[in-house]
């Protein structure tokens, strides 16, 4: 994995037939709705003059499936974005579980590419991607790929870290600390309170509830096994 390397999310990768897979590595919008970074694409950004692809399975960051999926996935340039297209060898049981997973709408595209030779240019509050080289990392993802996701460093997807720099650990630690010190106020109020016959406010707890509800959902979430997970223990099943 290089520290170095970009990561901009695409749209979800469907299936063409006969294992041939295909949809938007790079989605098209303006300065009125950039991503999550206020980064956006264009049809005017510069991509390279590549019109084929190395296609990868996660950005080689799964240790299950490291070997390139197709030498020549190819690159069209239409008015929504840039749509790509590849072929999986349905004989090979990593890329036919990897089409499975196209199949169940798992998977997305993302592109790579080298933090060096991306350019970008301001525009009112935003950031048009000016150069952004396509060609050497095309990649199947199960990343979330939604159109407002932001582009990202590689090893952000990996260490949790933010593009500013803050990581989701330093987060994390601070929310825990604070909710700590919440609980132990809560406690001391709701001793009081049942001291004298009362009981905590209950429009304070109704505000509280949608917050618990969320991070119960993301917890609940972060218990199941990942799609990479997935497919590398159905693989090692597969050779049992």
């Amino acid at each position: 994995m290089d520290d170095n390397t970009l990561v901009g999310f695409g749209g979800e990768v469907k299936s063409l037939g006969d294992g041939k897979i295909g949809g938007y590595l790079v989605l098209f919008s303006d300065s009125t709705t950039p991503d999550l970074a206020n980064d956006f694409f264009t049809k005017d950004t510069d991509f390279g003059a590549s019109t084929s692809t190395l296609v990868w399975y996660d950005h080689l960051m799964n240790a299950t499936v490291r070997h390139c999926l197709d030498v020549s996935g190819t690159l069209k340039k239409t008015d929504a974005g840039i749509w790509a297209e590849a072929q999986l060898n349905l004989r090979n049981e990593y890329e036919k579980e990897i089409h499975d997973l196209v199949l169940a709408g798992k998977l997305g595209w993302s592109s790579g590419t080298a933090s060096h030779l991306v350019e970008r240019e301001q525009v009112g509050k935003s950031h048009w991607i000016k150069r952004w080289p396509l060609g050497l990392d095309a990649s199947l993802t199960p990343t979330p790929c939604e159109p407002r996701t932001s582009v990202v460093p590689l090893k952000s997807l990996v260490t949790g870290d933010k593009p500013e720099g803050k990581t989701l650990d330093e987060d994390v630690s601070n929310v825990r600390d604070a909710a700590e010190a919440l609980a132990a106020r809560m406690e001391d109020v709701k001793s009081m309170r049942e001291a004298q016959g009362r009981r905590l406010s209950a429009k304070r707890m109704d505000e509280l509830k949608p917050i618990i509800a969320r991070l119960n959902a993301i917890i609940d979430y972060s218990t199941r096994p990942t799609e990479a997970e997935v497919l590398a223990l159905r693989l090692r099943l597969a050779k049992l």
